[in-house]
């Protein structure tokens, strides 16, 4: 059930990554495949303050990433040109479901 949220994930028009992390950045499950550099730095994104979730505009895309009230990490890379909005509303329902599966 996991990896089919995952590859719920993955199959939005735009979304070029998507993994799960522990509390300490490291990979759990990814798809298409593990980004390590990028796991590593995730636990870091929310040492500022006490939001849940963090989006970051870069030139190439966005990254979103959520922390789950389980201590681990969700996270997705998206293209420039997507409906943001449609994705973040996606990526939030299935990290909700995902807390399910991982208490």
């Amino acid at each position: 059930m996991r990896e089919r949220l995952l590859q719920d994930l993955i199959q939005i028009e735009g979304v070029g990554l998507c993994q799960l992390c522990d509390h300490e950045g490291f990979v759990i499950q990814a798809l298409p495949k593990a980004d390590n550099q990028l796991a590593g730095t995730l636990p870091g994104l929310f040492d500022f303050g006490d939001q849940d979730t963090v989006t970051i505009s870069g030139t190439n895309g966005y990254l979103l990433v959520k922390k789950l009230e389980t201590g681990h990490y969700l996270a997705i890379k998206v293209d420039n040109d997507v409906n943001l909005g449609k994705v973040r509303a996606t990526f939030h329902e299935s990290a909700n479901r995902l807390v399910a599966l991982l208490q």
